[in-house]
């Protein structure tokens, strides 16, 4: 299910905020967006349920442990033990293929594809279950000790699939007293109709041109419909993603939460560094705030900071998909970042 589908906006939607907002008890609350949210998720993912069902609970067990055993060397082995399972479990379902493919290419075997299909928001849910995981263990945050408010923070169905990538002490006061106002919920409204219309007129619409260009063959077409083409593609990526961010935090708004922004008009920078300080805002603190700075950031010498600027950005392109082409991409960007950051190149 997705949020342009009719589906989703004249049943699922009327029937999950008449439901919500019948309960006072903020409990009662919860309960429901996380029932509602499994739905949404089941309609698309009926079998893969169960592994979101069944990450939330191992999740909510490790940061009880590490909560628990603070202060020892029994904290930091849950804690790794969490990161193995989080990080295989999307290794599993997001690149088997792709290591496959490159054994039978290094090794010459012939090592049958798997042909996993992709969990829907693995990507964005595991990162938010690493982060949680992360911070009760250097104690930013105190363990969540309520299932029903852990599992509502890790399937809340408006940044369940999309993002953005929310962090749990953004929303953590919010799981236990909220009040949506009148304004908040017409506010939400507003964004969320804002993003509707940015995925369905203009990305839905751009797509087409970039589809004709390729029904026609990229070697046939003219050089002024190429390059409408492939104007048509970097908008059409951009409304896509910027609408449904959109409509995550207007729903977040109606029920309540405050969800991240996520885009600030990233396609006005004059920098690649200020692109991706605009683009995809929460992905880029996540790589930032749980691998950058716990690398050593900038604090250890030149050749240090660009070593890890380039690790966070191969790992950046990785996380986009399971291709050479995405870790290429994010190699290319490093190399962009890393002039930029030498002087080289002044804006």
């Amino acid at each position: 299910m997705l949020f342009a589908d009719i589906l989703f906006l004249f049943v699922f939607l009327p029937l999950c905020l008449i439901s919500y907002f019948v309960c006072k008890d903020i409990k009662a609350k919860n309960a429901v967006l996380l029932v509602f949210s499994l739905i949404f998720y089941a309609w698309g993912e009926p079998v893969r349920i169960l592994l979101l069902v069944l990450s939330a609970a191992i999740n909510y067990a490790f940061a009880i442990m590490i909560e628990l055993s603070k202060g020892t060397r029994k904290a930091k082995s849950y804690l790794v033990m969490s990161l193995i399972y989080n990080i295989g479990m999307l290794a599993i379902f997001k690149y088997t293929d792709f290591f496959l493919q490159n054994v039978n290419a290094l090794l010459g075997t012939s090592i049958p594809m798997q042909n996993i299909a992709l969990p829907l928001g693995i990507s964005f849910y595991t990162f938010q279950e690493i982060s949680y995981l992360i911070d009760v263990y250097r104690r930013d945050i105190h363990t969540e000790t309520s299932i029903l408010n852990l599992g509502t923070y890790i399937v809340m169905f408006p940044q369940l699939v999309a993002g953005p990538i929310v962090r749990y002490e953004t929303i953590r006061d919010r799981l236990e007293h909220r009040v949506c106002t009148r304004e908040d919920f017409i506010y939400g409204v507003k964004l969320f109709v804002a993003g509707l219309g940015s995925k369905v007129l203009l990305a839905n619409r751009l797509s087409g041109l970039w589809q004709a260009a390729g029904g026609i063959g990229y070697e046939s077409i003219s050089t002024p419909l190429a390059w409408m083409a492939a104007a048509a593609f970097s908008f059409q990526i951009y409304f896509d993603f910027y609408g449904y961010s959109l409509m995550a935090i207007g729903l977040g708004k109606m029920f309540g939460f405050e969800l991240p922004d996520n885009f600030r008009h990233p396609y006005i920078s004059k920098s690649m560094t200020e692109f991706w300080r605009r683009w995809h805002i929460t992905l880029g603190a996540w790589f930032r705030d749980y691998v950058y700075i716990p690398l050593g950031g900038n604090r250890q010498g030149i050749g240090r900071t660009y070593l890890n600027l380039f690790i966070v950005w191969t790992l950046t392109g990785f996380w986009h998909g399971a291709s050479w082409n995405f870790i290429l991409w994010g190699m290319f960007l490093f190399a962009v970042i890393a002039v930029e950051k030498s002087g080289l190149l002044k804006i």
